[in-house]
């Protein structure tokens, strides 16, 4: 939030209470550099005024210079406009001003020679890349974390030591996307049977007794080679027989 553009959107006369309102939440959305880019679900949130009119304020304090569309544009979407505020520079309090109560010969806090709170080269406070508060209301996907990754060696030593489970060693019950490895079809086809098949029989068997183990893939493993092959049946063969009359009988 910057209290210069809160002062000055406090002062500038609106022509309706609802843009007085809007320019009071852009306000407390801006930077020290008096910009924001709250979309426009941030702004019905904050001043519970609908998607029209807020579209409709920003427009009409655009076109009378209350602020300024920098046509840069923020969120996932890239479609959340940077808003300035034009702040005059009557309204932006000096922080080190004696009038205000700071003693300039103790020192000023955004003296050049001190080192400036918010120069580009020594960070900001407000820089996108750091977290600002004109987060947007759009959600956003976090990784999924597919599996555990196998802790270093110093960390395995002092799990064995404390009594603790390192992830290699948690169970967990079976899978339902669980689907067989290049290891799994190549025990399969060594053995001669169907790994569709067997591995319909083993998710029914590890459901069936809430079985929990380290490895699913080592277990279908040693499913597939205790597994026997269908037996094949054997065809009919029909017997001919031809009596000494010439006639022919077909079992």
């Amino acid at each position: 939030m910057s209290r210069a553009a809160t002062d000055w959107a406090w002062k500038v006369k609106s022509k309706s209470s609802s843009h007085k309102l809007l320019l009071l939440a852009l306000a407390d959305r801006a930077d020290e550099y008096h910009c924001c880019y709250p979309s426009i679900k941030r702004l019905e949130k904050d001043t519970q005024l609908n998607r029209k009119t807020i579209g409709d304020g920003i427009n009409q304090m655009i076109e009378d210079g209350l602020i300024t569309d920098t046509g840069e544009r923020k969120g996932p979407t890239k479609r959340v406009r940077v808003l300035c505020l034009n702040v005059e520079d009557e309204c932006t309090p000096k922080r080190n001003d004696t009038e205000n109560g700071n003693i300039t010969e103790n020192g000023t806090l955004n003296d050049p020679k001190n080192g400036m709170l918010n120069v580009p080269e020594n960070g900001t406070l407000n820089d996108p890349k750091n977290g600002i508060q004109n987060q947007s209301l759009e959600s956003v996907k976090e990784p999924v974390i597919e599996s555990f990754r196998e802790p270093d060696p110093a960390t395995q030593n002092y799990l064995k030591r404390m009594g603790m489970t390192s992830p290699s060693e948690i169970q967990i019950p079976f899978p339902k996307n669980f689907t067989p490895n290049a290891e799994n079809q190549s025990i399969a086809l060594e053995k001669g049977v169907n790994v569709q098949e067997e591995l319909i029989k083993f998710r029914d068997h590890a459901e069936s007794m809430g079985a929990k183990k380290q490895s699913w893939h080592k277990a279908f493993n040693n499913w597939l080679r205790n597994a026997r092959p269908a037996q094949v049946k054997p065809t009919h063969q029909s017997a001919i027989q031809v009596t000494k009359s010439g006639y022919v009988f077909i079992n």
